[in-house]
């Protein structure tokens, strides 16, 4: 069988006509499962005492292996800006499963098309979800965190 067919019981199809017809792909042409990694808690480093449309963060990554990072962020909004009280923001890490937690430096943006809480997309090739944590303090509405900028930060002495 050519590498461009696909089998299926009693019919011979072109990987051309299996995606057209959305026919079952197998996993092993490249799609990587991804799986929950962690939880990254962020709370506002300082409290503006005006709204504004970007604070920084004080963020950690525990991984569900129990390895724990810390980063050093910066939120923004689509429009209306922070509240001047503290917040704790929290996520779920959802990641193409590896051997190790994902590195979470870089930006993440909302995903487009979504309906309800924001869920951010970043990491290499936006393979990194950070999915809202249902129950936790999210902003909503006009407020709602759409980008996220992590950096590594400094190990703690």
């Amino acid at each position: 069988m050519a590498p461009s067919s696909l089998h299926l019981p009693g019919r011979k199809w072109s990987l051309a006509a299996a995606l057209i017809c959305g026919a079952p792909i197998s996993p092993s042409l490249g799609q990587t499962p991804a799986t929950n990694s962690g939880t990254l808690t962020c709370t506002v480093a300082s409290v503006p005492n005006k709204p504004t449309a970007a604070v920084a963060l004080s963020c950690n990554f525990k991984s569900r292996a129990g390895v724990t990072s810390d980063y050093e962020g910066t939120a923004g909004t689509k429009a209306g800006g922070f509240p001047t009280t503290k917040h704790v923001f929290v996520w779920t890490v959802v990641a193409t499963a590896t051997d190790k937690p994902p590195m979470l430096n870089g930006t993440f943006a909302a995903e487009a098309g979504r309906q309800g809480p924001a869920v951010l997309l970043g990491g290499p090739r936006d393979t990194i979800r950070l999915e809202p944590v249902m129950g936790a303090q999210q902003l909503a509405g006009p407020t709602e965190i759409t980008t996220l900028t992590l950096k590594l930060a400094a190990t703690k002495t």
